[in-house]
């Protein structure tokens, strides 16, 4: 298998700048894209792409490394504009991915509410 690491990505989410690092994987049959960043990045996830030579329509598997916003926040709009792509995560991430458990990140901020002050 081959490793393409693209162009760093610039995003604003959450009023910050953030760099995310794209890394695509290659075999004979799969162009593997690992994790893709915050919700609203992915047109500039596919421009970076594009630029690297690597053209969205070609990704056969997104691997979703863990379930930070930073991972798997544009999985839904590239999984909507192409369909195919098949979604993949180990056992652990599973559940939480698939919206069988609750966010562990959901968790901790819940958590946090009761320390916080008033106002």
């Amino acid at each position: 298998m081959e490793c393409c690491c693209v162009a760093p990505v610039t995003e604003r989410y959450g009023g910050m700048e953030h760099r995310l690092y794209p890394v695509v994987l290659f075999s004979q049959e799969d162009v593997v894209l690992v994790d893709c960043g915050y919700p609203g990045c992915s047109s500039d996830l596919e421009a970076a792409l594009e630029q690297a030579g690597v053209h969205p329509e070609r990704l056969t598997k997104l691997l979703l490394t863990h379930q930070d916003d930073d991972h798997v926040g544009a999985a839904f709009e590239l999984l909507q504009k192409y369909p195919r792509i098949q979604v993949i995560a180990s056992r652990i991430e599973r559940p939480y991915l698939a919206g069988e458990k609750k966010n562990l990140r959901l968790e901790q901020a819940e958590r946090l509410q009761e320390y916080l002050p008033e106002g």
